[in-house]
């Protein structure tokens, strides 16, 4: 029987309690997130500033040296080089005999595995006093390059994954490798992108040492297919493709080390810098790379500490929803509401959070952002007393019944 796509669905009943319950224990996970969205956010201020100042720093500093000139004289100092990455070893993979067929830096195994995947969805609608819950369980059939547990699925019986692959993704990495007169070490190597596909043939397929490995593995549109049928993969079927890395020209920043190669620079504020960008780039160019890559991660970082705020409160306010659906439409309008005031008071939390660690890491913006939010805060304040005096003026305008006059 196929079970390429297939579903299973569960309809239950939930009474008011029963959600009221469920609202209360979400309290804590709300204050969790709460709890660690205002310390996320203080240190990314932080992080940022230091960041930024190492860059400077190296930017102001840093020496830019021919690669084939590169001598024992700038030992120590901050460097920038550009030009050819080359190694001359022939790569190769001994388990699967693969070879790179010619110098390179890096020949990678990647290993994709097809596997079952369920999906959860959970929906409820209401029914007078009660709420039906449908929860459905979707499976379907995914290449994945890490194994997906199937034991906790809803239908596990039928629905089951290989505990292990028959191989696993791995990278061969070139052991010497130069720029110029400059030896790049491994983890700056690791880094270089452009991995090339290199198809693998039935010649390479022969060599393969494992007697069972081999037998169960075919040549297929240029990767090893692990299984019966590639064309009706089934699940367990595993699929190797290997890339390679070949000589290219990188630029490079950092600490020129013994023995002429290179490393991180520490500067005067605790930072570290080592760079890497592919193609020949100028050192200041460089350095702008690095800040607008700080920066984007800044910004990803702050969405995620208003996120966290956003959830938390969401969670922590939602019992009073569920409470109020004992009335007509009540719960509906207050969830309505908390959605908002989550949305307002999260963008507020983290702005003062935000400018509260400008004040300790750079005081000069810090200071008057603070200034700009209070003195907004309280214009906000006095325009709501203003709206309510004039709104109480009316009302006292307003002509009343006249009094009857005794004769």
């Amino acid at each position: 029987m196929s079970f390429e796509h297939d579903s299973y669905t569960e309809v239950s009943e939930e009474t008011w309690f029963d959600r009221l319950k469920e609202s209360i224990k979400s309290v804590g996970v709300g204050l969790l997130l709460l709890v660690a969205a205002f310390p996320l956010l203080f240190w990314n201020e932080g992080r940022a500033v230091r960041r930024a100042r190492t860059l400077d720093e190296g930017a102001g500093s840093v020496v830019s040296i021919k690669a084939a000139g590169i001598t024992d004289k700038t030992r120590g100092k901050l460097i920038h080089t550009a030009g050819l990455a080359k190694s001359d070893e022939v790569l190769t993979d001994p388990l699967l005999a693969v070879s790179s067929g010619g110098p390179a830096l890096a020949l990678t195994r990647h290993v994709e595995m097809l596997q079952w995947r369920q999906k959860k969805v959970v929906t409820k609608k209401k029914r007078g006093s009660r709420t039906v819950k449908i929860t459905r369980y979707e499976y379907d059939q995914v290449w994945s390059d890490k194994l997906i547990p199937s034991r906790h699925f809803k239908m596990s019986a039928t629905h089951r994954n290989p505990s292990a692959m028959p191989v696993s993704s791995k990278t061969f990495g070139a052991r010497h490798v130069t720029l110029g007169a400059l030896s790049l070490p491994p983890a700056l190597v690791a880094r270089i992108r452009g991995g090339a596909e290199l198809p693998v043939t039935w010649r390479m397929r022969w060599k393969i040492a494992d007697r069972s490995l081999r037998i169960r593995t075919r040549v297929y549109k240029g990767t090893y297919y692990v299984g019966f049928n590639p064309k009706k993969p089934s699940v367990g079927d595993t699929r190797v493709r290997f890339t390679v890395v070949r000589p290219q020209k990188v630029s490079v920043v950092g600490k020129q080390l013994a023995g002429i190669t290179v490393g991180p620079y520490n500067t005067s504020g605790g930072g570290s810098i080592f760079l890497l960008s592919a193609g020949v780039v100028g050192p200041q160019a460089m350095f702008k790379q690095a800040q607008a890559a700080n920066n984007a991660l800044s910004w990803i970082l702050r969405g995620v500490g208003f996120a966290l705020l956003f959830f938390g409160l969401l969670l922590v306010f939602n019992p009073l929803a569920v409470l109020a659906d004992r009335l007509p439409l009540a719960g509906d309008l207050l969830r309505f509401g908390t959605l908002l005031f989550a949305a307002v008071t999260s963008v507020a939390l983290a702005g003062t959070t935000i400018a509260i660690a400008w004040v300790a890491h750079r005081p000069l913006l810090g200071i008057p952002v603070l200034v700009v939010a209070a003195a907004s805060l309280v214009g906000l304040k006095l325009l709501g007393s203003r709206r309510k005096k004039s709104h109480a003026d009316v009302d006292s305008s307003q002509p009343g019944t006249p009094a009857l006059s005794a004769r």
